[in-house]
């Protein structure tokens, strides 16, 4: 059985915060790995007004690499180091990087209720900043996009969706009640 798109870039990003917890816990030091964002489904014709604002280098602009090529690992990690979120379309291809994430914010938590109360509660229980806010923001307004975070501080990895938690690495978190 072959793995979906979406699970493919799930299983990357839990390697890369796998990798490090070990590799902080044999060094004897905290977790910390440079956060990211990486939003998958992307197509230019549609959503490019909302990350049409260059944050660093786009590594991945004139490049031909998919979530399946053997150095897609390596291509995310480097990703990651450059501000701004990944872009990649719904085969797995990767498009952009560091791409800041333009959303209407007040108008999304003014009239979602459930992006804003999954906004509150990763404030209250992960200290969740911009990546978060813009991410479920514009799950909330974009719901084709799914919205990968990989926290920089805790190794938590979420999907967001229509301005809710479809899946996470924390115990439960899929199933609040919103």
């Amino acid at each position: 059985m072959s793995m979906t798109v979406e699970d493919k870039l799930f299983d990357l990003l839990n390697q890369m915060r796998t990798n490090e917890q070990k590799q902080a816990k044999l060094e004897g030091r905290e977790y910390c790995i440079h956060g990211l964002c990486a939003v998958l489904g992307y197509n230019p014709e549609q959503h490019e007004p909302h990350f049409n604002f260059e944050a660093g280098k786009d590594i991945f602009r004139d490049q031909n690499m998919y979530l399946d090529h053997p150095e897609a690992l390596q291509a995310l990690e480097q990703a990651m180091e450059i501000d701004g979120a990944i872009l990649i379309d719904a085969e797995g291809k990767l498009m952009h990087s560091g791409r800041y994430m333009l959303s209407d914010m007040n108008n999304v938590y003014s009239s979602n209720k459930e992006a804003l109360a999954t906004y509150k509660h990763l404030q209250k229980t992960s200290d969740a900043g911009t990546r978060h806010i813009a991410a479920i923001a514009l799950s909330a307004q974009q719901p084709d996009l799914l919205f990968y975070t990989l926290k920089s501080d805790y190794p938590e990895l979420r999907v967001f969706k229509e301005g809710k938690i479809i899946r996470s690495t924390v115990p439960g978190e899929t199933k609040l009640d919103y």
